[in-house]
């Protein structure tokens, strides 16, 4: 009994008296580019791709109504409201597209876009892109209906008629019709045409949906929303 109560002797003053701690364990650093990766999943701003995407399409597929009602084939204007909506519903896809890749080069460029000079960056980048892929769709359908109109124009000049090519027949031997070739210089100026008006209004919408949002294309982190508050708070 003497030697147990030296070995409890001994020990006793190492222990200590207090509740022991208990030791967690530390969870593993996650990479940069991971972590990067991950706040790029979480903060898509889905609200702004959405808006975004359902205004630029409504708008270029108006410009491409309004440029085949004036230069192009008659028998495809006949139901210019159905078009438009096929058009809206061919467009939306493709800038919803678009948004989500300038958002995604912007966002690994400045990765906050909420800061002054990321939203304008953002915003003129996306109003480029944008704009080329409604010139695009301008061309697509004017060159469609350039195609349709050719034919058409061959047709009346193989039949020697005159009421639809306008130029009497025999007074051309070989190459395209005169008629063809002001045909395509109308397409080609109406597209240059309403290119311009396809950029002021992509910028236009553009603006006030960053407007409408704050002057931001996106919320600002959670650390910057704190400083912020802290700031306002003293």
């Amino acid at each position: 009994m003497s030697t147990d109560s030296k070995n409890m002797s001994r020990g006793s003053p190492g222990r200590s008296a207090g509740p022991a701690s208990v030791v967690r364990p530390v969870p593993p650093a996650v990479p940069n580019h991971i972590r990067a990766d991950t706040g790029m999943r979480c903060c898509i701003p889905w609200g702004t791709v959405v808006v975004l995407s359902v205004l630029l399409s409504l708008s270029t597929a108006f410009w491409i109504e309004a440029l085949q009602g004036a230069v192009g084939y008659i028998e495809r204007s006949q139901h210019p409201f159905h078009k438009w909506l096929l058009d809206v519903a061919l467009l939306f896809p493709v800038f919803v597209v678009s948004v989500l890749a300038v958002s995604a080069v912007a966002r690994r460029r400045y990765r906050d876009l909420s800061a002054p000079r990321a939203v304008v960056a953002t915003g003129l980048a996306l109003t480029a892109v944008a704009t080329v892929v409604g010139v695009a769709a301008l061309i697509t359908n004017s060159a469609y209906d350039y195609h349709l109109q050719s034919n058409q124009l061959s047709l009346a000049q193989a039949t020697h008629s005159t009421a639809l090519s306008g130029v009497d027949s025999h007074a051309e031997h070989g190459g395209p019709l005169l008629s063809q070739r002001q045909t395509l210089q109308t397409h080609v100026k109406g597209v240059e045409l309403t290119s311009g008006l396809v950029l002021g209004s992509n910028l236009i919408l553009i603006a006030w949906v960053i407007a409408a949002r704050g002057g931001r294309f996106e919320r600002a982190p959670r650390g910057r929303q704190a400083e912020s508050a802290v700031k306002r708070a003293r």
